[in-house]
């Protein structure tokens, strides 16, 4: 049972690792250009998502067709992925660009040694 549990769980993450939102949140997460569209995708695509999980359960309060729990589930969970990544990709930013300042400084540092200090002095 276990096995084909792990086996089912394979499958399904090769099959929504290429969904449209997945490959949205890879581009935002894993590249650096990516970093700063996390608040705006976060702002938009997280309220739209919510706004679109409003209005089916909105329908389905109002007597409408049950399936729709499916888009209900769908955009929630859509929701809860875009809010999550504006707080994360704004973290590792700030990260990232402190890492930067760092090698710069680093690099600034060991450019001027000490004898050219000398000879400027001199």
């Amino acid at each position: 049972m276990l096995r084909t549990s792990m086996n089912l769980s394979e499958r399904g993450y090769g099959l929504f690792r290429y969904a449209p939102t997945n490959l949205l949140l890879a581009a935002i997460r894993y590249r650096r250009r990516g970093l700063k569209w996390g608040i705006p995708a976060m702002l938009i695509l997280g309220g739209g998502y919510y706004f679109a999980t409003a209005i089916c359960y909105t329908i389905i309060e109002r007597e409408g067709p049950s399936p729709l729990y499916l888009l209900v589930l769908l955009f929630g969970w859509n929701t809860l992925k875009f809010l999550w990544i504006g707080p994360v990709s704004l973290i590792v930013l700030l990260t990232v660009r402190a890492q930067e300042r760092r090698q710069r400084r680093e690099t600034m540092h060991a450019a001027v040694l000490p004898e050219d200090y000398a000879e400027r002095l001199a």
